[in-house]
């Protein structure tokens, strides 16, 4: 009955479906706020979404103020778009003291060592390269702190990271983790956790971090 769309690439693929499955309801999904700042293929391809999106959808749910009004200036309709705030399970993410301290063991971190941490896959648009090098910044005012970058990628976005790191001499003071257990153990084991996305609407890393009772520090997402 209803064809809900997430993220860009979708809400493109959704025209194409549109002629052939015209009698459906369609939704698009905004979870960024738009900037000018892409690539020509990106821009391209919000050209084409900016031109259709008057036509195709029927709703478009946002999930952050500040993206909705981004794109409304950027010249989507504004009676077009609802926002739906991203909802957090606090059964799942919460405080919890044996996590932290399992986590610290795992990876060797005492309690007298600062862990700050990024969560989130590893593309450019979230920053990475501004984690690693204010890092490198931070690590020659204190010597007691870490950094932990998790997520998963490309290996060519993988490369570019290690890379940065191995440029900077930073190879004994950042660690790169897949996520294989719960996010919930990183956000009670990591001190601070960090975004330095360009373009993110309402984050759900920094949510689920909050819930933790972690401390964040963020871009203006």
């Amino acid at each position: 009955d209803i064809i809900y769309t997430f993220l860009a690439t979708s809400n493109l693929f959704s025209i194409i479906l549109k002629p052939i499955f015209y009698k459906k309801k369609y939704i698009w999904s905004i979870r960024d706020t738009y900037n000018n700042n892409k690539k020509i293929t990106i821009s391209i391809f919000h050209v084409i979404l900016k031109y259709f999106s008057n036509v195709v959808p029927d709703l478009i749910i946002a999930n952050s103020y500040a993206g909705k009004k981004s794109y409304v200036n950027y010249g989507y309709e504004r009676n077009k778009i609802s926002v739906i705030c991203n909802g957090i399970d606090l059964d799942t993410f919460k405080y919890d003291f044996e996590r932290r301290k399992v986590f610290r063991e795992k990876f060797g971190y005492s309690e007298k060592i600062i862990l700050i941490g990024i969560i989130g896959r590893f593309n450019q648009g979230k920053g990475h390269k501004d984690f690693i090098l204010a890092s490198k910044s931070l690590s020659k005012i204190s010597d007691n702190c870490r950094f932990m970058i998790v997520g998963k990628g490309s290996n060519r976005e993988i490369e570019k990271i290690v890379n940065l790191i191995d440029k900077l001499n930073m190879k004994d003071k950042i660690t790169i983790s897949s996520p294989k257990t719960s996010l919930t153990d990183y956000y009670n084991g990591i001190d601070i956790i960090t975004s330095t996305s360009y373009d993110e609407g309402s984050s759900n890393v920094l949510l689920e971090a909050l819930a933790c009772n972690t401390h964040c520090v963020a871009t203006k997402v």
